[in-house]
């Protein structure tokens, strides 16, 4: 594949560990109030690479989450920590683990694009989790 490593700029960004936050109680589609994890923090048990589906949880993050608290420098943060970033033995890995229909993609919260944030996976029918695994 080739690629524009050689011209890539490196440069370093910042952040600190982001606490987990709390919006509150959701409420199933039976109308059960039920809390997640969520966001946030250092998730010990889910890494880079595990599936998607399965977790009970919201939008958990593998890993450390990070942020800046300057909202311009942690956009920064989001965009420059994926590009560039280091390759292993000189090889860039991109496995397609899986095939996803275009109708549940989103970009969440009302986004118009993802290139600012992450792209969803959108499983709010039972059905739709169950094609996934």
């Amino acid at each position: 594949m080739k690629t524009n490593k050689t011209k890539l700029v490196k440069q370093s960004v910042q952040g600190k560990i982001q606490h987990p936050s709390f919006g509150g109680y959701r409420v199933t589609t039976e109308g059960q109030p039920f809390i997640l994890p969520a966001t946030g923090g250092i998730t010990y048990n889910v890494h880079v690479g595990d599936p998607a589906f399965g977790w009970v949880g919201d939008h958990v993050e593998p890993g450390v989450s990070v942020k800046n608290e300057i909202e311009a420098h942690n956009a920064a943060l989001g965009i420059l920590s994926c590009v560039g970033n280091e390759i292993i033995d000189n090889q860039l890995v991109v496995p397609v683990t899986a095939t996803i229909p275009q109708y549940l993609m989103g970009s969440g919260v009302g986004s118009p694009y993802a290139q600012k944030g992450d792209y969803d996976l959108i499983t709010t029918k039972a059905n739709l989790a169950n094609y996934m695994k």
